[in-house]
């Protein structure tokens, strides 16, 4: 529940952002989202496609973010849906889900939603003008002593739809509860 708060002030943050921003969503499933899983190999095999943003857009909204209503997605996307569910029943799907579990493991990893822009990190919920706030800083270099060349990235740790049991070394609780105001 607090990734599908936290996921609009992302996108208003990154839409008001002068700066680029490069996004990389990285899903960590927890064990109290049922379809998690599902959801987890629809938004990979969209952004195979392309359209992993308008997937996890879609996935954000529906209620609850299962098979069927991915697939409904998918459709609505205009992806190529023999692709689509040959994808998200391939082994391979599942072997890169783990592949960001295992990578979150050795992270100081300490709840969800987080995002980092360049080395800041902000745990929970965040309005999206903090979120600004931290991409402007990092544009001017503030955030890591580095200039804006360098790579501007935000690493969100996105699971408010993805779920699967944990079993080594992550909490298996929900993410924390949201700080910061809202907008």
């Amino acid at each position: 529940p607090f990734c599908r708060i936290n996921h609009p002030e992302l996108e208003k943050a990154k839409k008001a952002s002068k700066t680029p921003v490069h996004f990389v969503r990285v899903s960590v499933p927890l064990p109290s989202h049922a379809n998690a899983r599902a959801a987890t190999r629809a938004y990979l095999c969209a952004l195979d496609q392309g359209k992993g943003e308008e997937m996890a857009d879609a996935l954000f909204l529906a209620d609850p973010p299962s098979e069927a209503n991915a697939a409904a997605a998918a459709e609505r996307l205009g992806l190529d849906l023999g692709r689509f569910k040959s994808c998200v029943v391939d082994a391979k799907i599942d072997a890169k889900i783990d592949e960001d579990i295992a990578m979150v493991r050795r992270t100081e990893f300490k709840g969800l939603p987080t995002t980092w822009i360049n080395d800041q990190k902000l745990l929970g919920v965040k309005p999206s003008a903090e979120i600004s706030a931290a991409i402007d800083a990092a544009a001017e270099g503030q955030a890591s002593g580095r200039g804006p060349g360098i790579f501007l990235g935000f690493l969100a740790f996105i699971v408010g739809m993805l779920a699967m049991s944990l079993r080594r070394g992550l909490p298996s609780s929900d993410p924390p509860a949201p700080s910061g105001s809202e907008d």
